[in-house]
């Protein structure tokens, strides 16, 4: 049977043809997530990216995305339907569900993700069994890059950062208060564009006003939503770009919180295909 697996997070969505255990294929395309984006504009990159890469149609689709919880799973599973038609099985899940399989297994842990937003759940080795809401990133997403973004870009246009850091921002960005305003709010995709200045603080993650920043944001995100779950005997592991690039500040804030850091993987792709 040919499997068609996606991870999907907001910024980008890897994919992978298995067939009899073998990966035949594998297909980058731009994130979706049915929280933030309409049935058309997921609609359209699945025609526009993936179905041109693709050689063989797949007999089914197991999808892990971000967003892909109540609503946002109905609609996501919905499009995918549209996408590959009746006769191909399509099955949905939250891209938690996917960072805890690669992550755990059939083992026990709390599983993270930290990339352009940020969620977490309890794992019994089958199922979540507690999930701490994301809310997505007005409401959450507390340590992801959108949150990260978000500080940055706020410090900087209220005058919250030391003058040479800011005058080095705008050099760099090209940016304006005017032009950032228009992207956040008016612009399409206002999660991507928070999140893409992540490179920023990694390249200045030493300056003080950045380290404080990065150790705030982090110690948040365990806080609002790891520490309520009062496990601190099971293993913390991460699945993210974000959790990678700043591994170390990650596992210090953890560490402050009472946690145990595990492992971390940029993304959860190779345990997802030998699931299948």
């Amino acid at each position: 049977m040919k499997t068609l697996i996606a991870d999907s997070g907001s910024t980008k969505t890897d994919w992978a043809l298995v067939e009899n255990g073998n990966v035949a294929l594998r297909v980058k395309t731009q994130g979706m997530n049915p929280l933030v984006m309409t049935e058309d504009v997921i609609l359209r990159l699945l025609r526009d990216e993936l179905l041109p890469a693709l050689s063989d149609r797949p007999e089914r689709v197991e999808f892990f995305g971000a967003g892909c919880r109540g609503k946002g799973l109905e609609r996501m599973k919905a499009t995918q339907q549209e996408v590959f038609g009746p006769a191909c099985s399509v099955s949905v899940h939250s891209d938690l569900e996917g960072a805890a399989v690669a992550l755990f297994g059939k083992t026990e842990g709390i599983a993270c993700i930290l990339g352009t937003g940020s969620n977490s759940g309890v794992w019994d080795g089958k199922t979540l069994v507690a999930n701490t809401p994301s809310m997505g990133y007005v409401l959450g997403d507390e340590g992801g890059g959108v949150s990260l973004g978000r500080r940055l870009l706020s410090d900087v246009c209220k005058q919250q950062m030391p003058e040479t850091l800011s005058r080095t921002f705008w050099s760099e960005s090209g940016l304006s208060v005017d032009e950032i305003i228009e992207q956040v709010y008016r612009g399409a995709t206002p999660n991507r564009f928070l999140a893409s200045h992540a490179p920023f603080l990694l390249a200045h993650r030493r300056e003080p006003a950045i380290a404080n920043l990065l150790a705030e944001e982090f110690e948040r995100f365990f806080r609002r939503n790891v520490c309520v779950y009062a496990r601190p005997d099971l293993p913390v592991s991460f699945v993210g770009g974000i959790a990678c690039a700043f591994r170390e500040e990650v596992e210090a804030a953890a560490r402050r919180c009472g946690l145990q850091p595990g492992q971390f993987l940029q993304a959860p792709m190779e345990g997802l295909v030998s699931r299948f």
